[in-house]
């Protein structure tokens, strides 16, 4: 606790959740194992999940009080240190919630850390941000970070006062640490007020797991038979008409599965103007609209609640990637070594 010498006494209060849950394990008799100021074992995680989920800003409040209680003191007489017509209202200042990924060898941690730099140096890129923080509104400035502390790399992206960083601890384990300033952003709705912390614990939740699956590879094997073999059919609505497949021999098909995997429209969604200012003026209304149809059907897109805006699902974006990756990576260049050698042989 730090607290001001003069009018009107401002205080801060600093509370560690590792700590915290440690105090916890000792009154119930729980081992651990801690490595600096992590938990690296822990020997009943019922336990462990169960003080996390039910962790309340009551908790928080109540310590506050204890301390307060004895720093201004109340029905002292002459000694009393605060009227009690004062009191103190507690907001929140900075919240750090941390995800953490162990692994049972250093070496592991490190070589997995080592991609993660090489790989992703492009997730400080504000559309990027803006998904990971789940902001209805997209967000410009940004900027992103990289430092190195004794022998371990640590890498920050910043949107305006928030950040979420990004570093190998200690070396046997992957941190994601969400950093909470500014609850403002749009789409938010965090308050100031401390008896709203559980609200920023499940935010930063959130956020770390974002950011965790925007390291993550595609999983191309979540794509069934079944799913794949929907993209390949024509289906038939529930009116009965025939909505055909998407054509990705197609190449005006192919650019526009290029701009539904723009970063800007996987975050914030897209319109039938917005697609048509990237695809260009030979794409029309009905045009944008009738290849938009072939994905909806098929559950690649979905409309947005309330808004007159698309955003691709999950399985969406697993497909188009999928696609547009084959087809430049193995079907376009087959096809081109095989024109080669008909070329070849008729000459």
């Amino acid at each position: 606790m730090k607290i001001s010498s003069y009018l009107p006494f401002v205080s801060e209060f600093y509370m560690n959740g590792h700590n915290y849950l440690k105090q916890q394990f000792d009154l119930q008799g729980i081992s651990y194992k801690m490595n600096e100021n992590s938990f690296t074992e822990v020997s009943n995680i019922a336990v462990l999940e169960s003080l996390v989920k039910e962790f309340q800003p009551s908790i928080a409040l109540n310590r506050i009080d204890y301390w307060m209680n004895v720093f201004f003191r109340f029905d002292k007489g002459n000694k009393s240190t605060r009227s009690k017509l004062l009191s103190h209202k507690w907001f929140t200042y900075q919240t750090e919630i941390s995800t953490n990924i162990i692994f049972k060898s250093g070496k592991f941690a490190n070589s997995f850390f080592q991609r993660v730099l090489h790989k992703h140096h492009t997730i400080g890129l504000p559309d990027r941000l803006t998904e990971i923080f789940g902001l209805s509104k997209s967000v410009h400035h940004s900027k992103s970070t990289q430092h190195v502390y004794s022998v371990q790399a640590c890498i920050k992206h910043w949107l305006e006062k928030n950040s979420v960083k990004c570093y190998n601890k200690s070396g046997c384990l992957l941190r994601v640490e969400t950093t909470i300033n500014n609850p403002d952003l749009p789409g938010l709705k965090l308050k100031k007020p401390a008896c709203n912390l559980q609200a920023y614990y499940w935010y930063g939740h959130g956020c770390n797991s974002r950011y965790l699956n925007t390291l993550s590879d595609i999983e191309i094997s979540s794509l069934t038979q079944d799913v794949y073999e929907k993209y390949q059919q024509p289906v038939i609505t529930e009116k009965g008409q025939r909505i055909p497949a998407p054509d990705l021999r197609n190449k005006k098909q192919m650019a526009l599965i290029q701009v539904l995997l723009r970063t800007n429209f996987r975050a914030m969604g897209f319109r039938n103007k917005d697609l048509r200012k990237k695809l260009g003026k030979e794409w029309k209304t009905a045009k944008v609209a009738y290849e938009l149809r072939k994905l909806r059907e098929r559950g690649a897109v979905k409309k947005l609640q309330g808004s007159q805006y698309y955003q691709l699902t999950q399985e969406g974006y697993i497909w188009l990637y999928y696609s547009i990756f084959n087809y430049s990576y193995f079907i376009n260049p087959l096809l081109s070594a095989s024109c080669k050698k008909a070329i070849k042989k008729s000459a």
